[in-house]
């Protein structure tokens, strides 16, 4: 092998991993990394509702919402960080800290799996993990008021 090709094998190889690098880089995502922030604590009435109230609570249609944005405006609020703007939900399919192993702060750590409204009616179902490697789903329901 030659001087001349033993050199253009070394600039090949560094080359593809400066393009790996970058590839790598991009696909980490460029964008707003400040840690998110927590969400208005929910003080849930009871653990467990008899069925018959899970039941009429869930007897209208609903209209299915699968994108955190589409949610009514006061449960939106209730997902949001604390004195900041982001959901802490994530949409459907989208990045979330999907174990207690933290590694990208600015990700939320709960994912709506779905959602529905139906009048002064919604309901959400999300996913959170709650210890190493045992996601939990979450349902809850809520009656929108006015003020």
């Amino acid at each position: 092998m030659t001087s001349r090709k033993r050199v253009l094998g070394i600039v090949v190889i560094l080359t593809l991993i400066i393009l790996l690098g970058g590839i790598l880089a991009l696909r980490g995502g460029i964008g707003n990394r400040k840690p998110i922030g927590e969400s208005q604590l929910i003080q849930f009435e009871s653990t467990s509702a008899p069925d018959d109230a899970v039941r009429r609570f869930l007897d209208p249609d609903f209209v299915l919402i699968k994108d955190v944005a589409s949610l009514p405006v006061p449960i939106l609020k209730v997902y949001t960080e604390v004195g900041g703007s982001r959901p802490v939900l994530a949409n459907p399919g989208q990045r979330f800290e999907a174990t207690d192993v933290v590694r990208d702060q600015s990700l939320p750590r709960k994912r709506l799996i779905f959602a529905g409204v139906s009048g002064s009616r919604c309901f959400a179902i999300m996913s959170r993990v709650d210890l190493v490697f045992h996601p939990a789903l979450r349902s809850s329901g809520f009656r929108l008021r006015t003020r």
